[in-house]
């Protein structure tokens, strides 16, 4: 550095005119060393870490119904599905009169 940028730094500090403008890779060098963030989220997903909040005590949900249960169950949506159809059947048909 030439004595006349150094006398520039100095006058800039102790006018409060000066910035600095450092980039995250500023930590990677020498004493920290610290790993880039790209680096560190490789290394993050190599280990395999599921990163969800998940509590490991919870049990899953057993569907315990029956098959006869799920068929009845099916057949009384198929009943819904049927009256609502003749519902609107009947509204096009008034529509089409």
């Amino acid at each position: 550095m030439t004595d006349v940028l150094a006398q520039r730094l100095i006058l800039s500090i102790e006018g409060n005119r000066l910035i600095l403008f450092c980039g995250a890779g500023l930590s990677m060098a020498e004493p920290s060393k610290l790993p880039s963030a790209a680096a560190k989220a490789k290394e993050i997903e190599d280990a395999a870490f599921d990163l969800k909040a998940v509590n490991p005590n919870k049990k899953p949900p057993v569907d315990t119904r029956t098959p006869e249960e799920l068929l009845d169950i099916i057949d009384a949506k198929g009943n819904e599905i049927q009256k609502a159809l003749a519902l609107l059947r009947g509204f096009q048909k008034k529509g089409e009169s």
